[in-house]
């Protein structure tokens, strides 16, 4: 049903452009009887495109993360693309989705709701004109009216319009968008419905929503929607005429484009600090080198401009091919060295300008595949050390509070490698990582000094793990056995040995900092009780990093016991942090408090030199939910079903250049953090979600917030947001790829319900 309205909202009344019919010319020429060929000749067929490559980023599996352009911006609500408007639902007010007959629609919870979008229209710039309308199709719960919000970039919010009487059933409805809006940027609409009233299961809606259509002259038409556009079997995507698909996303190194197309469609690349470029079909196909736009966040296109459908077949993002390294037998014994509270950019590996000394690290490098961004889940030991233990995001083992327990149904790090047929012994000098928060479930032995009240110190920790793995060595030959080692020197107190702290400070204390005493400043810092100044400041700042010097000796004496024991070269060793540490960049000190760089960016080393022997830096941003897949994989180990993480052996024996991948961080239920190669990207529960250029930050790396300046960045980084944080408690990476870049079966899933 349609209805006119005359208070600034009024209906478009759809409309279909009549057809003409065209007229086919032939030109004819007079042949004599004797000259007409006895055969009709063959019909010349060219041959259909072959592409070579590994298909690194598929754009019919990843249909959920198209933008959908259809006389306007089209949002289909109800479906998993909906998401990316919609923060993930996450703490959102929209309730589940709901499939009708032939299409799908959401309730917004209570009376209304928010989305959130980039402006768009081909080829058009500057602000737009009095000729940009919002359509609606929706069907309201009761008698109802409603208001009409849009917010623009900047945060200025504007009422632009009223719906007075929304009749029953399902109509459209629009409304016009103000001159002297940013075109490109982002922006919000906001609808407040009068009044909410009883749906099914006990909820409470204004209205169902079906699609919201935004753009330049936009109309009432019936949308060409995407569930019928992709067709997964056929790997084929089909255009309607003047539809376009845009995908925003950043390529890797080395990668092209490919697809076989019929019609005339074409495609534009626009990246985010360039012009557009274009791409046409010849020889029934369309293919572009996208190396200068390699690690550039970008918009990819389809577009469709004739009046007649157009298709593309495979459209892929593809990677040259690599060398692959041959796969030998898989480790007997596996050591996990976690180093707590230590930041990235204090080893020189990642930061070559850093003071710090490491040398036994950088000498190990040799013989490992360094991970260029490890990226941790918490920011804290008890949710990134739950995490690395099970292997599953914080909205799923749910250790955010001290008086969380890592969930029974969770496998565990000693559970899988037990049941494995492993050894198993948990060394943890962190209070957090023991069996009273059930890390030490699945294993043989759990020995935790803090926990027994003595020297939690690596020279104490490590000869008593020494002693274990001598024994396994000697006394069960026969056996695998992993041991976990959690050091946690750089962890306050901050109390490194004389000799050690000489490298970083000379002279006595500094005025309030006492090297036994920094728990307490830290803890009566954090409270407001008081503050250091430049001098104290970097006085606790030395004394961090010699513990880290320190740890870098024990780590050195390890790998020198391995060497005795004749074992090295059958151990996986993999080195990395539960958290980093700030240091005033922000104005506080510590961790547990924030999502910056400082705190989630930590080291990521795997050696197994039978795969990893020539050394090698690993281009893809990594997860420590990761770590528990690999060693498995790595193990031969069977992996559980409760595990989020995905193995990164492919990783290591294939150093194909693929698609970047993106890395997820969580504090508390409030606060998220998305990073995809050089770009950095918070959310905070609500509208403010800042976006960074890591390479900018030299007194901060999330200091300089440029989400305005950079808008297709910023969409990049919440189209990806918006699958993490909306599937963060059912996807598995092994199966399901990354919230950047969906497989196959990730589609699927998102294709069977209403979102």
């Amino acid at each position: 049903m349609k209805y006119a309205l005359f208070i600034s909202i009024f209906f478009l009344s759809a409309c279909e452009s009549e057809s003409k019919p065209t007229t086919a010319t032939t030109n004819s020429a007079v042949v004599s009887a004797d000259h007409v060929p006895t055969e009709k000749p063959a019909a010349v067929v060219p041959e259909a495109p072959k592409f070579d490559g590994v298909v690194s980023f598929d754009f019919v599996d990843n249909r959920h993360l198209a933008h959908n352009y259809d006389d306007g911006l089209l949002i289909d609500f109800g479906t998993a693309g909906s998401l990316k408007y919609i923060q993930g639902s996450w703490n959102s007010p929209w309730y589940e989705g709901t499939k009708d007959a032939t299409f799908s629609y959401v309730y917004p919870k209570g009376v209304g709701a928010s989305l959130r979008f980039p402006l768009i229209a081909p080829g058009v710039t500057g602000l737009t004109d009095d000729s940009w309308t919002a359509v609606f199709r929706l069907k309201p719960v009761g008698k109802q009216k409603a208001d009409i919000f849009f917010r623009a970039s900047n945060g200025e919010e504007k009422k632009i319009g009223s719906i007075n009487e929304i009749a029953e059933g399902w109509g459209t409805y629009s409304v016009k968008i103000p001159a002297g809006y940013t075109i490109g940027q982002e922006h919000m609409l906001r609808v407040h419905f009068a009044h909410s009233q009883p749906i099914d299961g006990g909820r409470k809606s204004a209205a169902a929503i079906d699609w919201i259509r935004i753009g330049k002259g936009s109309t009432d038409k019936e949308p060409a929607r995407i569930a019928t556009a992709f067709d997964p079997a056929k790997k084929s995507i089909t255009l309607a005429p003047g539809q376009r698909f845009f995908w925003y996303t950043m390529p890797g190194k080395g990668q092209s484009f490919a697809a076989k197309v019929e019609g005339t469609p074409s495609l534009e690349v626009t990246p985010y600090d360039g012009t557009t470029v274009s791409g046409k079909a010849e020889a029934g196909a369309i293919q572009m080198d996208f190396a200068k736009f390699a690690g550039k966040p970008v918009r990819i296109e389809f577009v469709n401009s004739s009046s007649a459908p157009a298709v593309f077949l495979n459209p892929a993002l593809r990677s040259v091919q690599a060398e692959k390294i041959a796969r030998a037998p898989g480790p007997k014994y596996v050591l996990v060295w976690l180093v707590d509270t230590l930041r990235a950019d204090h080893v020189p590996l990642y930061n070559p300008k850093t003071d710090v000394e490491m040398p036994n690290l950088v000498e190990f490098a040799k013989t490992a595949d360094v991970f260029q961004s490890g990226t941790v889940q918490g920011n804290s030991s008890l949710p990134t050390s739950a995490s690395i233990f099970s292997a599953a995001y914080s909205p799923n083992h749910g250790m955010i509070t001290e008086k969380a327990k890592l969930p029974a149904d969770h496998t565990t790090f000693g559970e899988a490698f037990k049941k494995g047929g492993w050894a198993t012994a948990l060394f943890s000098s962190n209070g957090y990582v023991s069996n009273s928060w059930g890390f030490a479930r699945g294993f043989d032995l759990e020995v935790n000094p803090i926990r027994e009240n003595r020297p939690s110190d690596t020279e104490y920790l490590w000869p008593e793990a020494e002693t274990w793995l001598k024994k396994q060595v000697t006394e069960n030959p026969g056996k695998p056995a992993l041991l976990y080692i959690n050091t946690v020197d750089p962890h306050v107190p901050y109390d490194p040995p004389a000799d050690v702290l000489a490298k970083y400070h000379q002279g006595g204390a500094v005025g309030k900092v006492s090297p036994r005493g920094t728990g307490q400043l830290l803890h009566d810092m954090a409270g407001g009780k008081i503050s250091l100044n430049a001098a104290e400041a970097k006085y606790m700042h030395a004394l961090y990093q010699g513990e880290i010097t320190y740890n870098d000796i024990w780590f050195g004496k390890m790998l020198a016991s391995l060497d005795a024991m004749g074992i090295r070269d059958q151990t996986m060793i993999v080195v990395t942090s539960d958290h980093g540490e700030e240091f005033g960049e922000y104005g506080k000190f510590g961790h547990g408090i924030s999502v910056n760089q400082e705190l989630v960016d930590v080291p990521f080393l795997i050696s197994y030199r039978p795969w990893t022997k020539q050394g090698r830096v690993v281009s893809q941003d990594v997860e420590v939910v990761d770590i528990l897949p690999t060693v498995l994989d790595a193990a031969g180990i069977e992996k559980s079903k409760s595990l989020q993480g995905a193995s990164l052996v492919d990783l290591m024996l294939d150093p194909t250049e693929l698609h970047p991948r993106a890395a997820f961080s969580y504090h508390n239920t409030f606060l998220r953090g998305a990073r995809v190669g050089d770009w950095k990207y918070q959310l905070f529960n609500g509208d403010n979600d800042p976006l960074f250029y890591l390479p900018d930050g030299k007194d901060g790396a999330d200091k300089n917030d440029i989400s305005e300046s950079k808008p297709l960045v910023r969409r990049m980084m919440r189209d990806s947001m918006a699958f993490q944080v909306g599937l963060d408690k059912v996807i598995d990476k092994s199966k399901h790829g990354t919230a950047n870049n969906h497989s196959a079966e990730l589609a699927k899933m998102l294709d069977s319900k209403g979102w």
